[in-house]
């Protein structure tokens, strides 16, 4: 996939040089939520609850059937199953032409916000796994110390060098490279 900016105002037709004399536009790039791989262990736990009740169904009285399994695997697929997937949904990572937006959480969503100004350094981690799936932890690291980690992001070498040519072309002068990232191939 590739991502593409091109030079639009935003809704309320001032560009960001208007607003803060930078010369680039608020624009969404991309947003990547975690890799599907991160539900392979809940959906192999739901379908080992929903073949229990299948195998018990016919073995068991209709009491004990209704008052002791049915709500043990409810709780489970909803503990195991339903709770993970409901987290891989809400986890996003949202960059735009100036700030790289981690969100998280279901109950409280916690932001944690970087522009690329105050980026210091944009790596990636890997395990045995996770480099056959092509898919990694990003960690993107500030002047100040703070640290964003983003679990499990697909393709994750692809962003890395995409963040690291946005950062590139941030840190240029506005007479030298590109103006804009004209187009990031993930």
């Amino acid at each position: 996939m590739s991502f593409e900016s091109d030079q639009h105002q935003s809704a309320a037709g001032q560009t960001i040089a208007d607003l803060s004399g930078s010369p680039y536009e608020v624009e969404t790039i991309a947003i990547i939520r975690p890799h599907w791989s991160r539900l392979a262990l809940p959906n192999l736990v739901l379908a080992l609850c929903s073949a229990a009740v299948v195998f018990s169904q016919n073995r068991l009285d209709q009491h004990s059937f209704g008052t002791y399994l049915l709500p043990a695997s409810g709780a489970v697929a909803l503990l195991l199953w339903f709770l993970p997937s409901l987290r891989l949904l809400t986890n996003r990572l949202e960059i735009d032409t100036q700030t790289i937006v981690y969100k998280r959480g279901f109950f409280g969503i916690k932001t944690e916000s970087l522009s690329f100004a105050a980026i210091s350094s944009i790596a990636m981690r890997r395990k045995f796994l996770a480099a056959t799936l092509r898919t990694g932890d990003l960690v993107i690291s500030s002047h100040s110390g703070s640290e964003i980690v983003v679990r499990s992001v697909p393709r994750v070498k692809a962003v890395v060098k995409a963040l690291q040519a946005m950062q590139a072309v941030r840190a240029m002068p506005m007479g030298q490279g590109l103006q804009t990232p004209a187009r990031i191939g993930l």
